[in-house]
């Protein structure tokens, strides 16, 4: 009897009803405090001139939608696509054998072993995302201190 494959690429309004553990947009936090701090400093120090286009590029950043690129749920993580918002792929906790941590060029990545294929998430990648694949599949994690044969 052939088991059943649950990861699969779904339209945004079929991903089943579960809480959100994490969630990385392209609309950066960061990027918007800093520009808000720097136009407020700016303009305590009366510098309007530079304040100017802080200032612009701040309530850019505030008022854009972001993309979303990755979304964890207690039991699957849904990447985005980057050309189309509407669809994501769907890997399932229990179909992922290993994950591990790399850096390639100086990026870092999540690499996913499944039975039949590899799944890199890069984008967007940081500290929530790692915690919260230690959260929900520590035990599944490859240790680094191995040694590669």
């Amino acid at each position: 009897m052939a088991e059943e494959v649950r990861s699969h690429t779904v339209k945004v309004q079929n991903i089943p009803r579960e809480k959100k553990l994490c969630s990385v947009t392209t609309r950066s936090k960061e990027v918007i405090v800093i520009s808000w701090s720097v136009f407020i400093l700016l303009m305590l120090s009366k510098t309007y001139i530079p304040a100017i286009p802080v200032g612009v590029l701040a309530l850019f950043h505030t008022c854009r939608k972001g993309r979303k690129l990755f979304e964890g749920y207690e039991s699957f993580v849904a990447i985005y696509d980057e050309n189309d918002q509407e669809v994501c792929q769907l890997i399932y906790h229990s179909e992922t054998i290993n994950w591990e941590t790399r850096i390639a060029g100086g990026n870092p990545y999540i690499l996913l072993i499944l039975d039949d294929e590899k799944i890199r998430i890069e984008k967007g990648l940081n500290r929530n995302v790692y915690r919260y694949f230690v959260r929900v599949m520590g035990e599944k994690e490859i240790s680094r201190h191995r040694k590669k044969g």
